[in-house]
């Protein structure tokens, strides 16, 4: 699974990752779950609509 840990998403995806783990008795997160946190902040004069946009494309080539 990949994830931008969105707002209001990303505890949960996280929380579902970690308890699947332990059920499976696999502890290399690497195996299931890549996290790339969005921008929080604009920067470079750009807004935040403008670079999740540009984020979205880098996650997704």
């Amino acid at each position: 699974m990949l994830t931008g840990f969105g707002w209001g998403v990303g505890s949960a995806v996280i929380n579902g990752v970690l308890d699947n783990m332990e059920s499976e008795r696999n502890q290399n997160m690497d195996n299931y779950l890549i996290m790339r946190p969005f921008p929080q902040f604009e920067t470079h004069g750009k807004n935040l609509k403008e670079l999740w946009v540009e984020y979205r494309k880098d996650l997704y080539p």
